[in-house]
C-alpha cells in the first residue's frame, strides 16, 4: 500500500485511514487494486484533495486553510485551535470543535488523542 501511494503522506492518510479497523482481507484487497493500477498518481492525489477541499463550507475550508499558520509536522494542541478560531471566526466553542473533527474525519487533519 505504501509503494502504491508513492510514499505521498496525503495519499497514505487518505487510503490508509478508513483501512485502520480493517482485517487482513480488506487490506490485501487495497493492495492489490494498488498494484493492478500501477499506484496513485499524483493527479489523482490533487483531484482527490480538491474535491475534499471543495465540498466543506467556505468556513471550513478557511479553517482548514488557516492551519498553515503553523510549524509542519507539529502536535497542536485542540484548545489552541478552537482558542484561534473562536477569536478569527464569528463561531463559538462547540462550533469550531464541530469543524476541527470534520476535518480529521476527511483526513485533511490528523487528530490524536494524548490521554
Amino acid at each position: 500500500i505504501v509503494r502504491g501511494c508513492k510514499l505521498h503522506p496525503l495519499a497514505l492518510e487518505v487510503i490508509g485511514g478508513p483501512l485502520k479497523k480493517r482485517d487482513e482481507r480488506e487490506w490485501q484487497n487495497t493492495a492489490n487494486r494498488l498494484k493492478q493500477t500501477g499506484g496513485i498518481m499524483e493527479n489523482v492525489i490533487t483531484e482527490c484533495f480538491s474535491t475534499s477541499l471543495t465540498q466543506l463550507m467556505e468556513v471550513e475550508r478557511e479553517c482548514f486553510l488557516d492551519m498553515g499558520s503553523f510549524p509542519e509536522d507539529q502536535a497542536i494542541p485542540a484548545s489552541a485551535i478552537i482558542d484561534m478560531w473562536t477569536e478569527t471566526r464569528d463561531m463559538d466553542e462547540n462550533g469550531a470543535y464541530v469543524i476541527l473533527r470534520k476535518l480529521g474525519r476527511r483526513n485533511l487533519l490528523k487528530l490524536v488523542d494524548r490521554k
